[in-house]
């Protein structure tokens, strides 16, 4: 699901805005420069990825199907469960 929707870059940013955290505190520990600014950086990142996970759920297409509103989250390239339905009925 995470590679239909194109979430793969923010799971990419929010991991990398992890590690960064995690040197930023061993820096930080260690009284050197720096540790601040890359704690800023892994905020960023973190804000960055948790607006893109955001984003396909918070401006996904709404459609009317027998009266009751469903959100659709159409994923990019083929849906293998979808199910085609038959022209000949008896």
């Amino acid at each position: 699901m995470i590679k239909k929707l194109k979430l793969n870059k923010a799971v990419w940013l929010l991991i990398l805005g992890v590690l960064i955290m995690v040197i930023a505190q061993i820096l930080d520990a260690a009284h050197t420069r720096g540790g601040k600014t890359l704690l800023a950086v892994a905020g960023v990142l973190f804000i960055t990825g948790a607006f893109m996970l955001l984003y396909p759920v918070l401006f996904a297409k709404k459609i009317d199907e027998q009266g009751k509103d469903i959100v659709e989250l159409t994923p990019v390239g083929d849906n293998p469960t979808s199910v085609e339905k038959d022209s000949e009925t008896d």
